[in-house]
Order: C-alpha cells, then structure tokens, then sequence
C-alpha cells in the first residue's frame, strides 16, 4: 500500500518539506529484498536488505542543491531520520525528530560506510544502517514485520 500526504494547513511545514510521503513495508530474511521510492520531484532511494551484512543498504539519488529524508515511522514526531544533502561534497546524517521543524543530528551517528559520487549535478549517496543500532534514538527494524517509512524531499535548496 502507497500513499502520499501534503501538509496543507502548515505553513512552516511547507517551507521546509516540498513534500511528505508514507510506505509501509517489510524485509524478509530468505531472500534479499528491495524498495524503491521514487518521488515527485525526481529524487529516489532503494533501501536494500543485506543478510550477508544483517543491515540495510541505503542508496539514495538527489539532485544538486536538494535533500532528501527517510523516517522510520509515520509522522515526524519522534522518528528516527536519515537525511541526504546533495550540496557541496554532499553528506549524510543520521537524525532524531521530535515534531515538525528541522531534526537535529542523532547525538550518535550510526551510519556506516558513507559513500558519495557526484556526476554532473546528480548526487548518489550510499550507506549501511545495522538493523538494531543499539541506540535508543534509532528503529529497531524487525524481519518479517510491516513498518512505515516516511520521506521529504526540498526542490529548491539544500537546507533544512
């Protein structure tokens, strides 16, 4: 099941968020699974089920001067975030929502493997996120059950 929301009714929201949308779905240990979430504006990621590695697999394209973000949960309120910023060098950070304004960085990083290639304007990030970091501020994802995945994308400018 897909559906995607438009904050409306909050301004604020909508200067920072050009879009928000909701997936539900689930990772399964036999078979390596994969989801795509392609968005409006043309920015995409496939979160990828390694059980070689028992992580996930983030792959993530945005163009310059644009982000992109993934929550595990269907709000902004307390969620465990991963935001991509394709300006500069590019960077990736793993962050904690409390409500809906900007998140702050995760008082611990647990994202590994953080990689970035830039070709002609079109920034594609790359990174790994253990299924139970340990840290109370990230998802525990569970095989074998559904979660919800949240996204934000801004079109027209890199910052939060």
């Amino acid at each position: 099941m897909r559906y995607c929301i438009l904050y409306k009714n909050n301004l604020n929201m909508l200067k920072k968020f050009l879009f928000l949308g909701l997936f539900s779905f689930t990772f399964a240990e036999e078979e390596p699974k994969e989801s795509a979430f392609p968005t409006a504006d043309g920015q995409n990621i496939v979160v990828t089920y390694d059980s070689d590695l028992s992580k996930l697999k983030f792959v993530a394209t945005v163009g310059e001067n644009k982000y992109f973000s993934v929550g595990f949960g269907s709000s902004m309120i307390n969620t465990d975030m991963i935001l991509f910023t394709a300006s500069g060098e590019g960077s990736v950070q793993d962050m904690y929502s409390t409500g809906y304004e900007a998140p702050p960085p995760d008082t611990v990083q647990n994202l590994e493997d953080i990689s970035v290639e830039i070709d002609q304007g079109v920034y594609t990030f790359t990174c790994y996120r253990a299924l139970d970091t340990g840290d109370a501020q990230d998802f525990v994802v569970e095989l074998e059950k559904e979660f919800p995945i949240i996204w934000a994308e801004q079109s027209d400018t890199s910052s939060l």
